[in-house]
């Protein structure tokens, strides 16, 4: 689980919360979003935990 950050042209940022299976490559989220909050992570982990 990691973030990536980014910047658009019109100067907002993005924050990419990326899960990722080191041993498998398989990818179960990709959840881009202006910003976050911690309970925007945690529905997101639990969303890939179901």
């Amino acid at each position: 689980m990691d973030f990536l950050h980014n910047q658009l042209i019109t100067a907002r940022k993005l924050r990419i919360l990326t899960v990722i299976n080191t041993h498998s490559r398989y990818c179960p989220a990709v959840d881009p979003r202006f910003a976050y909050r911690g309970d925007d992570v945690a529905q997101t982990l639990a969303r890939v935990c179901k």
